[in-house]
């Protein structure tokens, strides 16, 4: 399938070594093919994708929310994905 859009978000993980704690983000994306929106972790169906919403925090981040089938996914995004979320409402609205 053809691919639509792209954006990144940001995956947080920590790592504790003895009495050290660091914070490690990673940069990864979501993209948006006509069928499905995939992560490095997941691929959802636009069929069992409910919605896409986004919560823009006071740091000007925020979180991207997939409201699928299987429950509601969060992603950490630092850009407003409001073209992303408008590509999927076309796609969806096509269906």
């Amino acid at each position: 399938m053809r691919f639509i859009a792209q954006h990144p978000y940001i995956k947080v993980s920590r790592q504790i070594k003895w009495t050290e704690q660091k914070i490690i983000e990673e940069e990864l994306s979501l993209i948006l093919y006509e069928d499905r929106i995939e992560t490095q972790f997941h691929v959802h169906y636009i069929r069992d994708v409910w919605d896409v919403s986004y919560k823009s925090t006071s740091a000007g981040t925020g979180l991207l929310y997939l409201h699928t089938r299987s429950g509601v996914n969060a992603f950490y995004v630092k850009q407003n994905p409001s073209q992303f979320i408008d590509h999927f409402i076309k796609i969806k609205a096509s269906l």
